[in-house]
């Protein structure tokens, strides 16, 4: 992520085309043994920030459909019990 640190922020999506040239790049057998290494180094900080980031909207998602399950209360209704007779 060297190219980004001083700059804004990394999306996912940046993070994940960086990842998919980087593969490229090992696909095709091209690369040096010390830029193999320092390519795969940077690509598995790259993988951890999407693993991170993905975790977090994955704990969103469920925390949303959580409130989706809560039993809904009724607009007059002050969560204080039922009214005295």
């Amino acid at each position: 992520m060297n190219s980004t640190d001083s700059q804004e922020p990394l999306t996912f999506e940046q993070a994940f085309r960086a990842l998919e040239t980087m593969v490229t790049k090992f696909e095709n057998g091209q690369l040096g043994l010390d830029e193999s290494l320092a390519l795969f180094r940077e690509a598995t900080d790259l993988l951890a920030f999407c693993r991170q980031k993905l975790n977090s909207a994955e704990q969103q998602v469920n925390q949303l459909l959580a409130k989706l399950e809560e039993p809904a209360v009724p607009a007059n209704d002050s969560g204080r019990g039922p009214e005295p007779a």
